[in-house]
């Protein structure tokens, strides 16, 4: 919302895109702790990390980054222990429910940018667990499943990428990093066509 306010919106775009994956929520709810807001109560500012001569000192440490890589991963752990848990790739993959908060930013952010003149589409990072378990119909509603059916409630057009991603695995295709959750070349590309395919009097099919 706020980089909305105070970069993009200057920059007249045509188009808005949002794309979430499922640590956005706890995300959502820790930049919230911090937040700076005004006397009517709207976030004007999150404040990032200090940045002090100590700090910079630690932070070019690898002993004193794995360090606090290991608290973080053990606090988690901590916080999460009564909740199940997937694992994929060794990494472990959240599947939240949407909360009033965050479902709140993303209503008020589409009125915000469809305010402006421009379109507004939200899209989700698909469940990487069950792209390669091959498991996506589920009675479990995945991360991206919940988002579609809040988008189809409050009327905000949503870009599936779960089908399209699901279509290209039982194909062979390798659609995320060995050892991360992230896209690699195959899936920014498939993406790219999703988005290609949405809204082609915006890129007409062009290379992106």
């Amino acid at each position: 919302m706020l980089q909305w306010q105070q970069q993009i919106k200057k920059l007249k775009p045509s188009l808005v895109i949002v794309q979430l994956y499922s640590n956005d929520i706890a995300s959502d709810s820790e930049y919230l702790k911090t937040a700076i807001k005004n006397k009517q109560g709207d976030i004007i500012a999150i404040p990032g990390p200090k940045n002090d001569w100590l700090r910079h000192q630690l932070r070019k440490s690898y002993l004193v980054r794995f360090l606090r890589k290991v608290q973080l991963q053990l606090q988690w752990v901590y916080n999460n222990k009564d909740k199940k848990k997937v694992v994929v790739a060794g990494m472990v993959e959240e599947n939240p429910d949407i909360t009033t908060f965050s479902g709140n930013l993303i209503k008020t952010l589409a009125q915000e940018v469809r305010a402006s003149g421009a379109q507004f589409a939200l899209t989700i990072i698909p469940s990487k667990f069950r792209i390669k378990q091959h498991t996506y119909k589920s009675d479990t509603l995945q991360f991206s499943d919940k988002w579609r059916l809040f988008s189809q409630q409050n009327d905000i057009p949503f870009i599936d990428l779960t089908k399209a991603f699901t279509t290209e695995t039982a194909k062979g295709s390798q659609l995320f990093f060995e050892r991360d959750i992230h896209f690699n070349k195959n899936s920014h590309k498939l993406a790219a066509s999703e988005l290609t395919r949405a809204y082609p009097e915006l890129f007409n099919n062009s290379p992106l």
